[in-house]
């Protein structure tokens, strides 16, 4: 590629039938004029793409960190979803095998109530016996007494 500086020194070999001289310096004057803009202009531009590529290359870098944390973020949600749901059960299991205990607890003293109720109701049965026994002895006792 061209430098500018090279087609502003270029110097052209005279001949008897050449061209203007000062048509060919004017136009490579604008020549040059113009290659030095491009000229600049494409520096400035593969600077900005290099400066581009840099800040693409830090987004991508940011990505990849964004997309592990994502991942480490869901493990570690799915590690609390499962110590939750773990828990949660053995809760459950406790509460079960406590209910159970009270239950059964219950049915015994359940059992212990009936079976007082069933004694003391022999003992009010064998009282009424008794005691219909003693008046009867007594009225037999008062009627002969009367005769």
């Amino acid at each position: 590629m061209l430098l500018p500086l090279e087609i502003q020194n270029k110097i052209f070999s005279k001949s008897l039938s050449g061209y203007d001289r000062s048509e060919v310096d004017e136009f490579l004057d604008q020549v040059y004029s113009d290659y030095e803009a491009l000229h600049k202009e494409n520096f400035t531009l593969r600077e900005k793409v290099s400066h581009l590529e840099e800040g693409m290359d830090t987004y991508k870098n940011m990505e990849h960190t964004m997309q592990e944390a994502l991942v480490v973020a869901q493990k570690t949600a799915e590690d609390v979803k499962q110590a939750a749901q773990e828990k949660a059960e053995i809760i459950v299991d406790r509460a079960t095998q406590k209910s159970r205990e009270i239950i059964d607890n219950a049915n015994e003293e359940l059992s212990k109530i009936r079976l007082e109720y069933e004694q003391i109701q022999k003992e009010i049965e064998i009282f009424k016996t008794k005691t219909v026994a003693s008046l009867s002895a007594v009225l037999t006792e008062l009627q002969k007494e009367e005769n």
